[in-house]
């Protein structure tokens, strides 16, 4: 069944803002019933915590990225905060397309993967294969049936939940979910896939 998570991310934040991650999350963990009702503020605000005292190039990155007054959630920091929380998590990435989706998130990922194995979150990085978003949602020896999914040039991130028959996108931009068949890379709203997926359950 669909999130049932009608929110926007412009709930609390002027728009534009960075908050996409964190309503991307805020969807699953309702969806998990952890958070019952939705809290996307004290999302956004525990993964911000979580981001303090980054490493240098991690930290420029965020810092440059402020608009309306918020800041990006880095992978690591959503797969973290999430973990936090008592759920498991593991972040998958196609470095290839990391690269050429946004070579500045790509450029940072070496810091992410420490940090990620610091926090002792599992990471698969498809080093030497290229698998699709498809790949990644249909296998089923991948054990997580939720997905925050970075898209849109490594701009945007959309929540993705297995379904029986196909999948349900929740979209923080506007709050719409949107069933939909996997196909390559390719999801709704013209939206595609950027290279990182972190699985939640």
């Amino acid at each position: 069944m669909p999130f049932n998570f009608n929110l926007a991310q412009t709930g609390f934040q002027p728009n534009p803002n960075n908050c996409c991650g964190d309503y991307a999350l805020d969807a699953i963990l309702f969806d998990l019933n952890v958070h019952n009702p939705p809290q996307p503020e004290n999302t956004y605000h525990g993964i911000q915590v979580v981001q303090i005292g980054l490493a240098p190039n991690s930290q420029a990155l965020v810092d440059a990225s402020i608009v309306g007054g918020t800041h990006i959630s880095l992978p690591s920091s959503i797969a973290i905060y999430a973990h936090q929380l008592g759920m498991a998590a593991e972040v998958f990435v196609n470095t290839p397309l990391l690269i050429a989706a946004n070579i500045a998130f790509a450029n940072v990922f070496p810091e992410e993967t420490v940090r990620i194995n610091n926090n002792h979150i599992q990471l698969l990085n498809f080093n030497g294969s290229n698998p699709t978003l498809q790949d990644i949602l249909q296998d089923q020896n991948i054990n997580y049936n939720h997905f925050v999914v970075l898209v849109n040039n490594g701009g945007h991130w959309v929540a993705v939940k297995r379904e029986v028959n196909g999948f349900t996108m929740y979209d923080p931009a506007n709050g719409a979910e949107t069933l939909f068949n996997a196909n390559g890379n390719n999801l709704p709203n013209h939206y595609v896939w950027s290279g990182v997926a972190i699985g939640i359950n």
